[in-house]
């Protein structure tokens, strides 16, 4: 599908501006019928079982990763999707993601953490995910892997409003996750015109 070459220049992307440079992971039911299974499981996998001190750095890691995992996607759907609004939609995803990444990386370097640590290999993952739709099937499969993974972000940031320590990461968590519920909506109404009877 894409290089590597490709999440390593989003990943840039999303960096422009931040004063600093999170790792991918309650139990999340699988993705539905005819999502790609490389989306995996979300960060609420890997955090459901942190509490107290450590939480606020785990999430963060955990966030921006996840963000960095939707932002490369996106820049899939902004060169590939052969509709319009899908390709409007995605540019928007991808700036909120890379606008999201910015101030976690800020967060994390005013509290002491340094440089946030990202894994490539899992943005590559989520782009390669999308290698086994055809042209004519690009734009529904997109979609539909595009909620599954704003919903795992709704699901971590539901899980951050409730553990988080750190009151401003807090407010910002619940600012992602009604962007990411708006954007989920926005897809599926997508989906409902476009691909009426299809399970999102």
């Amino acid at each position: 599908m894409r290089s590597l070459g490709l999440v390593t220049l989003v990943f840039a992307f999303a960096l422009v501006g931040a004063a600093a440079l999170a790792d991918d992971t309650m139990s999340c039911p699988p993705a539905p019928a005819g999502v790609p299974a490389g989306v995996g499981a979300g960060p609420v996998q890997d955090l459901q079982n942190v509490y107290g001190p450590g939480f606020d750095q785990s999430f963060m890691k955990s966030m921006y990763q996840q963000h960095a995992n939707v932002a490369a996607l996106a820049t899939i759907g902004i060169e590939q999707a052969s509709d319009k609004n899908l390709r409007n939609l995605s540019g928007k995803i991808r700036y909120e993601q890379t606008k999201d990444n910015q101030k976690l990386a800020m967060n994390y370097k005013d509290l002491g953490f340094g440089a946030i640590p990202v894994d490539f290999s899992k943005a590559q993952v989520s782009v390669n995910s999308l290698a086994g739709f055809t042209p004519a099937d690009f734009d529904v499969g997109y979609a539909r892997t595009m909620i599954a993974l704003l919903q795992q972000t709704v699901n971590a940031s539901s899980l951050g409003s409730e553990r988080l320590a750190n009151p401003d990461l807090r407010n910002q968590s619940d600012i992602v996750s009604s962007a990411a519920t708006n954007e989920i909506i926005a897809l599926q109404r997508w989906l409902t015109i476009k691909a009426p009877g299809v399970d999102y």
